[in-house]
């Protein structure tokens, strides 16, 4: 039997804002699970309650009604927490320390002693590429390089549980990949992984349930391959990138740009409306019949297909 690692349950939480600083309800009767070595992707539009659920888990906002415990405990012992690597989207920096500084800072609070702390900050760093930053002021790092030290801090003490707001922030598309695979890595060792993200592909792809929040309450769990997809007249919808490849002149073995077969393309997938990128690729939106026909056309060579994915719809307008 699989044991709960995370639970948030019938919890509620208030801030109070305005003039007469009146309560206004962020989370409502929030009930939510997270079995040992699962990963859960939060996901909704902005103000939804994605940051107020982890930070409720980590013990950093107290609930006004309701419990959230890690491992059947609750948040608020500090054996309890110390399981936990959590990242911020917007993180609590010291400009003024070192790389090195700041995580020897935090591996103390974090109980941890001289001679491991050294060892794992030194196999971290290199670990996210950042050995040449670790005399380098915080201040002087860029967003990436700050984001990439944000996890070297949420691994530091090697926890068994991460909690990531917006893990990909200021990310560029290598360190994205990587970052995956190093979460992927995370999970198979047994690790649990809770995590908000806008970007649906990273959810896709790091995600064994998803949940929706839409106003401080769950409105959708469940797997990725459940999610209610955009629909149009005649079914789901799908979205497409791709590559046209140049031709080869035979007589001189010289390539040839073919607009030829990009105007038989657009014939084809008549109705379509295929945009061209600044990269050189090709992006479209297609119904079931227009992407069987550009994976037919794509088929007798020409074409490569970078994606080709369902387009799933805007949160806000589908679970309001």
């Amino acid at each position: 039997m699989t044991n709960t690692t995370l639970e948030w349950n019938n919890v509620n939480y208030s801030i109070r804002q305005g003039f007469l600083m009146k309560p206004h309800k962020v989370i409502k009767d929030l009930n939510l699970k997270i079995p040992e070595g699962f990963s859960l992707g939060l996901v909704g539009s902005n103000g939804a309650g994605k940051t107020t659920t982890i930070k409720l888990a980590a013990g950093i906002l107290k609930p006004d009604t309701g419990s959230v415990t890690i491992n059947g405990k609750h948040v608020f012992g500090t054996d309890t927490r110390s399981c936990v690597g959590f990242l911020t989207e917007s993180q609590y920096l010291y400009p003024h320390l070192k790389l090195n500084e700041w995580l020897k800072m935090l591996g103390y609070l974090s109980g941890m002693t001289t001679s491991d702390l050294t060892s794992r900050i030194g196999y971290l760093v290199d670990k996210f590429e950042l050995s040449h930053k670790a005399n380098s002021l915080l201040s002087a790092m860029s967003k990436g390089e700050m984001q990439r030290a944000g996890f070297v801090q949420a691994f530091l003490h090697n926890p068994k549980i991460l909690m990531l707001d917006e893990p990909m922030s200021g990310l560029d598309p290598l360190w994205r990949g990587n970052i995956q695979d190093i979460l992927l890595d995370f999970k198979k060792s047994g690790g649990t992984l809770l995590f908000s993200s806008h970007i649906m592909s990273d959810v896709e792809r790091l995600s064994d349930t998803i949940a929706v929040i839409v106003g401080g309450t769950i409105r959708w769990q469940g797997n990725m391959g459940d999610l209610p997809v955009s629909e149009t007249g005649s079914g789901k919808q799908y979205q497409a990138i791709f590559h046209i490849e140049d031709s080869v002149d035979t007589a001189t073995g010289d390539g040839l740009k073919n607009d030829l077969k990009f105007d038989n393309l657009k014939s084809t997938l008549k109705g379509c409306n295929i945009e061209r990128q600044p990269d050189g690729s090709f992006f479209v939106k297609l119904d079931h019949d227009s992407k069987q026909k550009l994976i037919e056309v794509a088929g007798q060579g020409g074409i490569s297909i970078d994606s080709l994915t369902s387009v799933y719809p805007n949160f806000k307008e589908m679970f309001k």
